[in-house]
């Protein structure tokens, strides 16, 4: 639509393949780029093992205040 500024298209665009499952954003310098989500190798759909997150047990009550809103 010609009536729409370039930057609202591309805000209103990058808002729509957020909310799309089909795809993936992947950030660059210039700004987000948007990868079709069954295109990607199986490599990089499946985390290696030792990427995976593992939640660690740690005592919260030594925690600052200040770390704790983080």
């Amino acid at each position: 639509d010609s009536n729409v500024s370039p930057g609202m298209q591309a805000t209103s665009l990058n808002h729509a393949l957020g909310k799309d499952s089909r795809f993936v954003r992947l950030n660059d310098a210039a700004g987000p780029l948007w990868f079709l989500r069954r295109m990607q190798p199986a490599e990089v759909q499946t985390p290696p093992l030792l990427l995976r997150y593992r939640p660690t047990p740690y005592n919260r009550a030594l925690l600052s205040v200040e770390m704790l809103q983080l």
